[in-house]
């Protein structure tokens, strides 16, 4: 998930709130423009068209007819917005990100023009702040992070108040305490910036402060409920600590406001497989697909839960494919690697982890997958040590899990430990709470039956055969080793 949240943190286009003034009374208009279809006007922009304020986006006029009523909204941060439709009488409807409404013409520039438009500007009054914060805004739009780091700190230096320039410089911070301290002082500024709580919050995940993360990402929501970044956020950082149910509520939230968030359609099929509800996890997996068909993380993890169907076909077609949009998103070489592990093709396997940590080499679940494979292959050793690094990267329950079956089933006695093993599997429970399936109930068993006890691994095994989706082939297994901790043997992963 924190891979999801450093994304999130690079989108710096996601912008919604507004910062800054509000619109005085006399800059709103006395009505607002209405759509004229059928017209054809020379000189009109494009749709698709992305333009930027040519002032202070507080003070610019934006709003909409709903419901044949006047609808007033304030108009984004985000760097720049798209041009729905130029009605030809200097009214333009435009997208910020969140609302789509009508602005006049005259307060906005093409993002094509803009450089030269503030180049002007600047050599004309070279005190306004706002025209650097503009200049640093088109130059982080084409990627020329170093200069527009240097604009909206020389805005900052005219205007110690330009919120703007606070929030997108903390957006480009390479340090991350630089990037903190600029949204404090933006929130010490603006106490109800929700973007500023919302980036500082992304800021704390990425830094691993989770409880500071959710605060933030709470207080973002409190003050905007409509910004469905920081409620997909918040989800990805409750799912981060296994906050399943939480997570799941504030996907759910941002799919109310935005159904076709095809983010939040992934990662409430993430939520749903975790729950082993496959077929919708499947099902919110097509929807993502169908809205965002090039984006290579729904393929990948579609992949995963089709290796846990055992339809392995589909679930190479789904990772290939994931791999031939993104071949640089490790996530989908480790799913591919899954599900070629369940189709004991351990070699094949191996090469798609270790390509994943060519990629991410500080990739936990690519550490984990590789450990397991190689228990197959007889690399004992190699495996706990890879295993053991894993745990120190990322503790997740499923790593926990393994490692305690690892070390209760392992052939060879010295690498058995049925007392750790115990602990392992109890720590992966602790961690992963009621949402603990048949295999963490396996595993358990698997540990007790090392040590012995086997009427405690007996009856955690029968928790595991009564898991309702535990598949009928692994079901068949579980049923196999039940009748070993019948008659006191152990387990053995031969």
């Amino acid at each position: 998930m924190r891979m999801l949240l450093r994304f999130m943190l690079l989108l710096a286009f996601a912008l919604h709130a507004g910062a800054g003034d509000a619109p005085s009374k006399k800059a709103m208009p006395k009505t607002w423009a209405k759509d004229k279809p059928g017209e054809k006007l020379e000189g009109r922009w494009p749709a698709h068209t992305p333009v930027m304020p040519t002032k202070r986006t507080g003070t610019i006029a934006f709003g909409d007819w709903v419901d044949d009523k006047e609808v007033t909204y304030k108009l984004s941060a985000r760097l720049s917005f798209l041009v729905l439709k130029d009605n030809g009488d200097g009214w333009v409807r435009i997208f910020d990100g969140r609302n789509a409404g009508w602005v006049r013409k005259d307060e906005l520039v093409p993002e094509a023009d803009a450089m030269e438009y503030w180049e002007k500007v600047i050599e004309a009054d070279p005190k306004s702040a706002w025209a650097y914060c503009s200049r640093g805004k088109w130059r982080h739009l084409a990627s020329k992070s170093d200069d527009a780091v240097a604009d909206y700190t020389e805005a900052i230096r005219i205007d110690p108040k330009l919120t703007e320039a606070y929030l997108h410089r903390g957006s480009l911070q390479k340090v991350r305490s630089k990037a903190i301290a600029d949204f404090d002082e933006l929130i010490r500024i603006d106490p109800k910036c929700a973007d500023a709580y919302f980036r500082r919050g992304l800021e704390r995940s990425l830094n691993k402060e989770s409880d500071k993360a959710l605060s933030d990402l709470s207080e973002s929501i409190r003050l905007d409920p409509s910004n469905v970044d920081a409620i997909l956020c918040r989800g990805y950082e409750h799912a981060d600590r296994c906050r399943y149910e939480k997570a799941l509520i504030d996907f759910e939230e941002v799919l109310k406001l935005d159904p076709e968030n095809a983010d939040a359609l992934c990662a409430r099929g993430d939520m749903r497989a975790v729950g082993k509800d496959y077929d919708k996890a499947i099902a919110d997996y097509n929807a993502a697909i169908e809205i965002r068909p090039d984006h290579a993380r729904t393929f990948a993890y579609r992949g995963g839960i089709w290796s846990r169907k055992k339809e392995f076909a589909k679930a190479l077609a789904d990772c290939e494919e994931a791999i031939r949009l993104d071949p640089k998103e490790p996530n989908s070489y480790i799913n591919r690697g899954f599900t070629r592990f369940e189709m004991k093709e351990y070699e094949k396997a191996i090469a798609d982890y270790e390509t994943a940590l060519k990629l991410d080499p500080k990739s936990a679940s690519a550490f984990g997958n590789k450990s397991l494979t190689l228990v197959k292959l007889k690399k004992p050793a190699e495996a706990l040590e890879l295993l053991e690094k894993a745990i120190q990267l990322d503790p997740a329950p499923w790593m926990h899990r393994d490692h305690a079956l690892f070390l209760a089933t392992y052939p060879d006695a010295k690498f058995r430990d049925g007392r750790k093993a115990v602990e392992a599997a109890k720590l992966a429970f602790e961690k992963k709470g009621k949402n603990a399936d048949w295999e963490f109930f396996a595993a358990l068993a698997a540990a007790y039956a090392e040590t012995g006890d086997f009427d405690l691994a007996m009856a955690e095994q029968k928790k595991a055969i009564a898991d309702e989706h535990i598949h009928p082939t692994d079901k068949k297994e579980m049923v196999a080793r039940l009748e070993l901790f019948r008659a006191k043997k152990p387990y053995r992963d031969e």
